[in-house]
């Protein structure tokens, strides 16, 4: 694995961890490190992990980021679900097809984003505990006010949290219906900030997709791995 520093056009530095492979190359995007940002990154996510280790069994190449805010990346003043899609294209622009957008709870949202943002950009999907969103975003953003009280004022901890409180997928829902490409969804029982009501609404609106439940994260370790190498396998080969 090789780690670099990636600068975006809005000149923030994101650190990324490079695994080349044969078949093509997947954008991984952790999720939210709550209560410190700063101390989560794409090494310690535990979910997207599962990715990773599909990506080097299936001897695909990744790209995986720490998102702005966290681990070794810059900052910029903004962690918008569109600013880390758009991202997720950016650090893969040069990198070989197929490729694949992945990510767990907020790079699962980003991944979304990415898709819409530009169709074109990635050949599949694979979104792990999707977050809340439209409807069902005040939960996660009540969950995130509780912390926000235990945070000091001026640390860049609380402004990346303050900022994933006040985000919400960019576009109208019925938008979701022009994902085209295959998408495999990841959803647990029983967790209300990555509500299996937010997976099913994604298995329902895009019509390429796949669902898999597990109903506990034991079940989730045990069974996921497999199944992403399976979807994995069957994304096509093509320039």
């Amino acid at each position: 694995m090789t780690k670099y520093n990636h600068p975006t056009t809005d000149e923030v530095t994101l650190a990324v961890y490079e695994e080349k492979g044969s078949k093509g190359t997947v954008a991984v995007c952790h999720g939210l490190g709550v209560p410190k940002a700063s101390e989560k990154d794409s090494l310690n996510d535990d979910w997207t992990r599962m990715v990773r280790e599909a990506c080097v069994n299936g001897s695909w190449g990744y790209r995986a980021m720490d998102a702005r805010g966290h681990g070794s990346s810059g900052w910029g003043g903004s962690g918008a679900w569109s600013i880390l899609g758009k991202d997720m294209i950016d650090i893969t622009k040069d990198t070989p097809r197929p490729r694949v957008a992945a990510g767990q709870s907020m790079g699962a949202a980003a991944s979304l984003e990415a898709a819409i943002f530009d169709p074109t950009a990635f050949q599949a999907l694979i979104l792990l505990r999707p977050p809340t969103f439209y409807s069902s975003r005040h939960v996660a953003q009540k969950v995130h006010k509780t912390v926000l009280g235990t945070l000091a004022g001026d640390s860049r901890d609380r402004e990346v949290l303050l900022s994933a409180s006040k985000t919400d997928l960019s576009f109208p829902a019925e938008r979701l219906a022009s994902i085209a490409v295959p998408v495999l969804i990841l959803a647990t029982e029983g967790d209300d900030i990555h509500p299996l009501s937010s997976a099913e609404m994604l298995k329902a609106m895009i019509a390429s997709s796949q669902l898999a439940v597990a109903k506990t994260q034991d079940e989730a370790f045990e069974t996921w791995p497999k199944i992403i190498e399976t979807f994995m396998a069957a994304v096509p080969q093509r320039p």
